[in-house]
């Protein structure tokens, strides 16, 4: 059952994902910390609005020490998502993240206590390998231009606070029952704060509601409400499955990722700044397969 729930929010990510570089791609001069509120609020809407209906179980505000810090960090990784979002192509910005199942491997394996296959090692290292050709420039084999070492060292931030904020929720969850709805919306409720007394005090709370910001506003909002989808099918994932397994599992994300920018990219011509000539293609599919045969191998 767990598969099922990492697969929907594996297409629920891949959308929202599209959805926010599409924001930020047609409204590129829009603030950063402007942009960065906009999304957090917007997501901590469609969380609690997702549990108010009962979908995923009943909305109850949870602000435990541990989330209240949490989601301080939290606000961070909202700005350097901007700060990718507006340098990084989409099948880059997730780059790192494909070497997330080797630190949650090693976990699992040597804190949790869970068990791993010999095929499931070999499947990690298949995720690295195909995360890695996604980093480079298929003609100089050096990484990408982009991807500065201030974008990897957003890339490591990012990938130790997903980890944080996973194992986090299913302390959370075993300890005091908090649902994905609940803690989600907590978390997030808390960073939209953080940030919006950041914006406050750099002296931009005009800019937020800026009559310019409307088109962005609208197309995140629906970025966001996959974005909330996403979460909540993770975090019922979470509850029934290691962390590792449900990492490793979402490596068909590139891959659903890739086939979503090519239609919207390609076929609908809505501008996402991806570079899919027929060499660069080639080399992302590769890499693509790379991802899916290793995430089979570890799920």
């Amino acid at each position: 059952m767990w598969q099922l729930y990492t697969l929907g929010a594996i297409a629920a990510e891949a959308i929202e994902t599209i959805f926010d570089k599409a924001a930020i791609v047609r409204n590129v001069r829009i603030d950063s910390l402007v942009a960065s509120f906009w999304r957090a609020f917007l997501f901590t809407v469609c969380t609690a609005l997702i549990g108010v209906i009962g979908i995923a179980g009943p909305l109850h505000p949870f602000f435990h020490w541990s989330l209240i810090l949490m989601a301080l960090i939290g606000s961070c990784t909202s700005l350097t998502y901007t700060y990718v979002l507006k340098r990084v192509e989409i099948t880059n910005i997730s780059s790192i993240a494909y070497l997330a199942p080797v630190l949650l491997l090693f976990i699992d394996t040597n804190i949790a206590g869970t068990h791993l296959e010999q095929n499931q090692i070999i499947g990690v290292l298949l995720l690295v390998l195909g995360g890695i050709m996604f980093t480079l420039d298929m003609k100089t084999f050096r990484f990408k231009k982009e991807l500065s070492w201030v974008v990897w060292l957003i890339f490591l931030f990012n990938l130790a606070y997903g980890a944080a904020e996973a194992y986090l929720f299913k302390h959370l969850n075993s300890a005091y029952g908090v649902d994905g709805v609940s803690f989600f919306s907590s978390f997030w409720l808390l960073s939209s704060i953080y940030i919006l007394i950041l914006v406050i005090v750099k002296g931009k709370l005009p800019l937020v509601f800026a009559r310019s910001n409307r088109v962005f506003i609208a197309q995140t909002s629906v970025g966001k409400s996959f974005d909330a989808i996403t979460t909540i099918l993770w975090a019922q994932a979470l509850t029934l499955a290691a962390v590792s397994q449900v990492s490793s599992f979402s490596s068909i994300y590139p891959l659903m990722l890739l086939i979503f920018v090519l239609l919207i990219q390609g076929a609908l011509r809505i501008p996402l700044g991806e570079r899919v000539d027929r060499s660069r293609l080639g080399w992302k599919v590769v890499a693509t397969g790379f991802l899916v045969l290793g995430g089979f191998l570890t799920a």
